[in-house]
């Protein structure tokens, strides 16, 4: 076999192998393909479908922060409902997005991390998120049942609050006229405030309270408390009625 014949079965050969080459990637597809060729795309990541599994923003590592209030997939019992997360360092303005079980959205503004909802919504399955105002970070959905039994609770803002505080007899502490607490003791719970003068009096001559020895912890609580109560009550009466006794047994 002369050389140009060697030349031409040598092209041949290769020529063949290349054909049974394609035919067998062709039959067997990616098991022999180059991924770089054959390989399907990534899917795009989707939003959570387990409960909890969200990792946005609202996730963090320490314990101790405000934690992400409701839940993911709870159900609360309170109406209306209350949002909490944890804060951002630079206190910026967020947005709270509530989904209705009826598809509508509602949409709030806050300056800080936490929010209650400010009316009483119908029961159902809701979805709310949160989202730093000004194009910032934007948290993921979460979802949470409100029950049919849930119990309102729609607390009022501040002026309401201190408006009906002070127009109940109780907490004592503030007066119906808030500029002079002294004259409310003497005129408002004039009764009260004679009571508290007649218990100091009554105690002006027994010894201070040694220190607590006892061995137990219950028992030195309440000695040291007791103390502290006779020595406020001393202080408060001289407070108002300005008699050096008073003072002196309050100091002692």
């Amino acid at each position: 076999m002369n050389s140009r014949t060697l030349k031409w079965f040598g092209l041949a050969a290769g020529l063949a192998l290349v054909i049974w080459a394609s035919l067998l990637l062709e039959r067997r597809g990616s098991d022999f393909a180059p991924v770089s060729a054959f390989a399907a795309p990534r899917p795009q990541a989707a939003a959570p479908s387990a409960c909890g599994s969200q990792r946005d923003f609202l996730v963090r590592s320490d314990p101790l922060l405000t934690p992400v209030q409701p839940p993911d997939c709870s159900t609360l019992t309170q109406n209306p409902p209350e949002f909490t997360w944890p804060p951002r360092s630079s206190s910026p303005t967020y947005e709270v997005t509530l989904a209705y079980p009826d598809g509508r959205e509602e949409l709030a503004e806050v300056g800080t991390h936490w929010l209650i909802w400010n009316k009483v919504v119908p029961p159902g399955n809701y979805t709310w998120k949160v989202k730093v105002k000004g194009g910032g970070e934007v948290g993921l959905p979460r979802k949470f049942t409100l029950a049919a039994d849930a119990a309102t609770f729609n607390p009022p803002g501040a002026d309401a609050a201190l408006a009906r505080a002070t127009a109940a007899s109780r907490p004592r502490t503030w007066s119906a006229g808030a500029a002079s607490p002294v004259r409310a003791a003497k005129s408002e719970r004039a009764r009260g405030f004679a009571s508290l003068v007649q218990e100091v009096e009554d105690k002006m001559d027994l010894p201070a309270q040694p220190e607590p020895k006892a061995g137990s912890v219950a028992a030195n609580y309440d000695d040291t408390i007791s103390e502290q109560k006779r020595t406020l009550a001393a202080a408060y009466a001289f407070a108002v009625t300005r008699d050096p006794r008073f003072g002196r047994d309050a100091a002692r």
